[in-house]
């Protein structure tokens, strides 16, 4: 039978996994910046989102 981790233990998991989840956040958070910055630089159709070419035909 295996032992039940102690208040300790868990408490100091949840931290960990808190910790985790705030970078991750973070590094979500970083990525939609550069995609919105990136999307600034593209001529994208507002209604069927794909990438118009030179002469505006959708691609």
């Amino acid at each position: 039978m295996s032992e039940k981790p102690t208040y300790e233990e868990l408490e100091q998991r949840v931290n960990e996994l808190e910790k985790e989840k705030d970078r991750l956040l973070s590094e979500l958070q970083q990525a939609l910046r550069e995609v919105k910055q990136l999307g600034g630089l593209l001529p994208i159709c507002a209604k069927c989102k794909k990438i118009r070419d030179d002469i505006r035909i959708l691609e």
